[in-house]
């Protein structure tokens, strides 16, 4: 039986203390993940757009309070969540609701994030990227994979990311940076 997003997000753990939590987890991420569909992006457009529809989120969501998150608490949560475990949840429920069929594409790309820079002026700079899987058929991204420059590399969160979701019998489009003279010959080995 599929399950919603709402369900699905419970499982990422609260790293806020109790005193103060005025919203639950999940329906605070819900929130969000709805002002980022609607093309809100920074945390003042999140909060912007939390207040603009607190009746219909509240009735849907079935709030006792009809006050809305600010933009500080929608960038304390975003700041402080758990990524992989919001990614996980994330994952699972794409996974029910796109199904892949043989043949389907996938295409894999990495994007850095904007302010996450570290150690600017140094030859080795650290940034923060994330990887998705994009259906091309379904039109949806399937999975999502974080790194940091300085720490890994495109590569490994690539071959995890597939390794991790057992996919058989599609294509997968990737950019130039994973043509590698060897990558075929490694992979039918480690089958």
């Amino acid at each position: 039986m599929a399950t919603s997003l709402i369900e699905h997000l419970q499982d990422v753990p609260d790293f806020r203390r109790g005193q103060g939590r005025r919203y639950r987890l999940d329906h605070t991420l819900t929130m969000i993940i709805m002002a980022i569909m609607s093309g809100r992006f920074g945390y003042r457009e999140i909060g912007s757009f939390l207040r603009a529809n607190a009746d219909a989120l509240a009735e849907h969501l079935r709030l006792d309070r009809r006050a809305m998150p600010s933009h500080v608490t929608v960038r304390t949560i975003l700041r402080g969540v758990d990524f992989t475990a919001l990614a996980a949840a994330f994952g699972a429920w794409a996974r029910q609701h796109v199904p892949l069929r043989t043949g389907d594409l996938l295409v894999i790309d990495g994007k850095a994030l904007g302010s996450t820079v570290e150690h600017y002026n140094d030859a080795y700079q650290d940034f923060i990227c994330l990887v998705s899987l994009y259906a091309q058929r379904q039109g949806a991204v399937l999975a999502l994979a974080r790194y940091h420059n300085g720490h890994s590399s495109e590569l490994v969160s690539v071959e995890q990311l597939i390794r991790a979701l057992d996919l058989h019998d599609v294509t997968i489009s990737v950019d130039a940076l994973h043509c590698k003279k060897n990558a075929q010959r490694n992979h039918r080995q480690r089958q």
